[in-house]
């Protein structure tokens, strides 16, 4: 009878251990998983891409954001006085060159509030082409184009077009600064078919303080680590200057610890391969 009972006991003792280890070496496997899944979760990087307005007439910063260590697409203005030389340093500094294209912003601009030659809502196509041309003349370095101001113009397809068609005849890609809510660029340059970008985040749209501007870049990062890339826009001059390159410089270790990549535009996918 003790016989029966040692075999019976032995049995189901071995029967509780083989469960037991079967759940342990299950819950050691989930938590594993787990880990190895958060740990690519934190280590998940992302491309951005920062675009610098205003140069060619702004100068406070301009130095110090092309002596910034890290790839930057500098907007600069044709047609000013330091256009030219804006270009030449920014490309010695290994930045990427795109046109800063001056537009309409409303119908009760200041007089000289847009710099000179702006794109109006009065222009005619052979105007607009003629101004594109005009400005690839003076900035061959140039790689794309983005809008300065212009919340009226990019919400004319009017506009919009022949801009886009010039642009992308010199195989140039266009940013939407996204300064209208109205804006029309997205569709008309779906029809076109020019390279087509969107500004995600304003580094300065609110305020212009060094831990805005932070708060600002950290906002771009994680857009980046979500969707993979992500376009922000800063300023030289009195927009932003020195602070956005203050800010933008103590950032680059945490853009490095969180593995986003700091890229031109250029490097991007355009919106319409991402469909």
């Amino acid at each position: 009878m003790c016989r029966k009972k040692m075999i019976f006991f032995t049995f189901h003792l071995k029967r509780v251990l083989c469960l037991f280890l079967f759940f342990t070496v299950f819950l050691l496997s989930t938590c594993f998983a787990f880990m190895t899944y958060s740990d690519e979760e934190s280590c998940k990087g992302g491309k951005l891409a920062i675009v610098i307005d205003d140069f060619g007439l702004q100068r406070e910063g301009v130095a110090q954001m092309l002596g910034l260590e890290c790839k930057l697409t500098v907007a600069i203005m044709p047609f000013l006085e330091h256009t030219e030389d804006d270009a030449e340093d920014a490309l010695e500094n290994g930045k990427e060159v795109i046109i800063h294209v001056p537009m309409q912003a409303s119908y009760h601009d200041p007089s000289g509030y847009l710099g000179p030659r702006p794109i109006r809502v009065t222009d005619t196509e052979e105007t607009i082409k003629k101004w594109v041309d005009d400005a690839v003349l003076e900035l061959p370095e140039a790689k794309g184009a983005n809008i300065h101001m212009g919340t009226l113009c990019s919400s004319k397809e009017y506009i919009m077009q022949p801009l886009l068609e010039a642009l992308n005849g010199y195989n140039h890609y266009f940013v939407d600064s996204k300064t209208s809510g109205k804006s029309v660029c997205r569709e008309v340059a779906g029809e076109i078919g020019i390279s087509f970008y969107e500004n995600h985040v304003f580094l300065e749209h609110e305020q212009k303080n060094k831990q805005y501007v932070k708060k600002c870049l950290t906002k771009a990062m994680e857009i980046a680590q979500k969707r993979g890339q992500c376009i922000a826009i800063g300023h030289v001059g009195h927009e932003g200057g020195r602070i956005t390159v203050q800010a933008i410089h103590e950032m680059l270790p945490a853009f490095h610890e969180n593995n986003i990549e700091l890229v031109f535009v250029s490097e991007l996918r355009p919106l319409d391969e991402n469909k």
